[in-house]
């Protein structure tokens, strides 16, 4: 079975490349936010709407990866768009080279930074959730999502397990359904810490930032102990962060280059936020502040036109892939 979970893996990550090189195919850091989004928004959408059917299991999961595959192969022929970013990996990997160079301490920190990245991979791979969250209701929804193949409710003590969003658990799903096994439950937070690093460099880059300062500044919040906790675990903390700080990240590009594909891919960042974690919601009006003061600076004071269309485009995207759990609340 863990073939068949390699085969899904391809086939989504493949699909998301096409996709995004159709979005992006110049800066990795957008490129890269946008494979992260369309790639968890293919596992949601895709096992949400063979729970409508009762139907996940893992071959109508690959019929379904290899029809979306099948279909963004045939959008990007129809373009053929290259990935282009030597130019700006080439500069990046130049900056960060003088950066190391001039200031030891950095440098020192930043081994540090790796080690524990390693680390984190081969525990992610090693060992099992265990926290107390992922007993109660993180991972505790799988064996009965899996045996009813849907991600309706069940009959559970931990009300949790009903009441919060599911978009975290059903990409747990996606592995648990072949193999059987809680090993990869921690991919999903080591994969959004690194679409932290790569927002978090991407707006400091478009707001003018050195590269030693951006690295410092990253540095200095994955020290945070429960940052690194957050990485290593089954808690959605850093994933919620990654995605809202995502969204800031596109909606700026989008509106300095007035880009109406960067104010659907922020809505569609919120939206996967708000249907893994309530918090993202209380979190609304704090982005709606930051979005607004980043549409009067650099968007010629036009405010309501980008507000307006990422707002439309959230809407659009909670439909698809965060309200699945919402309406099940409902009945």
């Amino acid at each position: 079975m863990q073939v068949l979970l390699m085969i899904s893996i391809i086939l989504t990550v493949m699909s998301s490349a096409f996709l995004t090189l159709i979005f992006e195919n110049k800066r990795v850091y957008l490129a890269l936010c946008g494979f992260f989004a369309i790639g968890f928004a293919q596992v949601v959408g895709v096992l949400e709407i063979l729970s409508v059917f009762s139907a996940i299991c893992p071959k109508n999961i690959l019929l379904a990866n290899l029809l979306i595959f099948v279909l963004s192969a045939l959008l990007w022929l129809k373009n053929k768009p290259k990935p282009d970013f030597s130019l700006e990996i080439k500069d990046e990997f130049g900056k960060l080279k003088i950066a190391l160079k001039t200031d030891k301490w950095l440098k020192a920190v930043a081994v540090a930074f790796l080690i524990f990245l390693v680390g984190s991979l081969i525990y992610t791979f090693m060992v099992p959730a265990i926290d107390e969250d992922a007993f109660s209701y993180h991972v505790a929804r799988l064996p009965f999502w899996y045996a009813a193949h849907n991600i309706n409710h069940f009959e559970i003590a931990d009300s949790r397990a009903l009441v919060m969003p599911v978009n975290s658990e059903v990409f747990y799903l996606w592995t648990y359904s072949f193999t059987k096994s809680l090993l990869f439950v921690r991919l999903f937070s080591l994969l959004s810490a690194i679409l932290f690093v790569a927002a978090f460099r991407g707006l400091l880059k478009f707001l003018n930032f050195s590269m030693k300062h951006s690295l410092w500044a990253l540095f200095s919040i994955f020290a945070m102990h429960n940052v690194m906790l957050s990485i290593s675990g089954a808690e959605t903390n850093i994933s919620i962060a990654a995605l809202m700080l995502s969204a800031v990240y596109v909606f700026a590009l989008g509106v300095k280059e007035n880009r109406t594909t960067c104010f659907y891919f922020a809505g569609l960042f919120f939206a996967l936020a708000v249907g893994t974690k309530p918090p993202s919601l209380q979190a609304a009006p704090s982005l709606l502040i930051v979005t607004c003061t980043i549409a009067y600076l650099f968007g010629n004071k036009n405010v309501l036109k980008p507000i307006a269309l990422c707002g439309g485009f959230f809407v659009l995207n909670f439909v698809l892939f965060g309200a699945y759990n919402y309406v099940c609340l409902l009945y």
